[in-house]
């Protein structure tokens, strides 16, 4: 009388499959990582951006007419806000552009800079007691237009200070 035999463990094609299976799993996860990293530092970058924005808009609107580098505050970036007064000219809009480092100081462009300002500050409003600043970061500051980040803020300033 035979007796059936049992195997006992896995035979080589059942390993190397399943082996398979794993390293297909593991790589298509480091993707997924590697996206998520990517991801979480644009976030990051946006948020430092959003933040100096906010201190530039903020800095400005405390001393509208402190001239750039001005005794009020020596860190202000963007140009003085010119009030509007009956009878004489206004300019239109004035823009400019400045480079900036991690803190949102201002820095030459040979400094390697890490961001790189545009900015728009247009007086043609319905209400002549305001200017409307447009902020546009984009980063690296070197790099053309359609191969970086940006970030754009649109706001409303009130000409004189309170």
């Amino acid at each position: 009388m035979m007796r059936a035999r049992h195997s006992i463990g896995f035979s080589l094609v059942e390993v190397v499959l399943a082996l398979g299976i794993a390293v297909f799993c593991i790589v298509s996860l480091l993707g997924l990582f590697t996206a998520a990293i990517d991801g979480e530092q644009e976030s990051g970058q946006r948020v430092e951006v959003a933040h100096i924005a906010g201190r530039i808009i903020s800095e400005r609107a405390q001393v509208p007419s402190d001239p750039v580098g001005g005794t009020a505050n020596p860190r202000l970036v963007l140009p003085a806000l010119v009030p509007t007064v009956s009878g004489t000219a206004t300019p239109a809009s004035v823009t400019g552009q400045v480079f900036l480092d991690g803190f949102g100081a201002q820095v030459p462009a040979t400094s390697n800079p890490e961001y790189r300002l545009d900015y728009d500050i247009s007086y043609e409003n319905p209400d002549p007691e305001f200017a409307t600043l447009t902020l546009r970061f984009s980063w690296p500051a070197s790099a053309p237009d359609n191969q970086s980040d940006t970030y754009t803020i649109v706001t409303a300033l009130l000409l004189k200070a309170n």
